[in-house]
């Protein structure tokens, strides 16, 4: 119960041993190990270290990944600025209309696949967000579950040694 882990977490478990009119050394060395709950805590600092590493190397990916799509488009429409002048240049007033359609049709495309490389790149960190979201919240619920179940088999084994105890007397 709670009121059994409040009493043995403020070093008061000789209250609960009064209670039942027994003595400590009854039950000496119950109430000494409590390593497992610092098992518990450094798993849970160990697990979220992890998830937040692997979300901050996504975050750094993803402006990467931006930054060289964004590149990527300067580049391609710098490119298509210079092809299209040249050919201005070369096939004079005549042509410029099929030149002009040509360059508004290639501009269109670079910026297409920018939005859908765009649009693949923000879902790729949403569901790294996702994955850390459901991450921290499986490893809160798994520490509080272990640390639940530590007490209930404390308390448990309490109960168990007291019953016995009592069938000796």
């Amino acid at each position: 119960s709670g009121e059994f882990r409040r009493l043995v977490e403020s070093g008061n478990q000789d209250k609960i041993i009064e209670h039942y009119n027994r003595f400590d050394d009854e039950f000496e060395g119950m109430f000494d190990d409590m390593d497992e709950l610092d098992f518990l805590d450094e798993q849970k600092t160990i697990t979220g270290g992890i998830l937040g590493d692997r979300f901050d190397s996504a975050k750094t990916s993803y402006g990467t990944a931006i930054e060289g799509a964004q590149k990527n488009v300067g580049k391609s429409l710098f490119e298509i600025s210079q092809g299209t002048s040249k050919q201005e240049s070369t096939a004079g007033f005549a042509g410029s209309g099929f030149i002009a359609s040509a360059k508004k049709r290639s501009t269109q495309g670079v910026f297409e696949d920018y939005k859908m490389q765009q649009k693949e790149l923000d879902q790729g960190l949403a569901d790294a967000q996702t994955a850390f979201t459901w991450g921290t919240r499986q490893q809160d619920l798994d520490h509080r579950r272990g640390v639940d179940n530590f007490w209930d088999n404390l308390e448990d084994q309490f109960y168990d040694r007291l019953d016995w105890l009592e069938t000796q007397s």
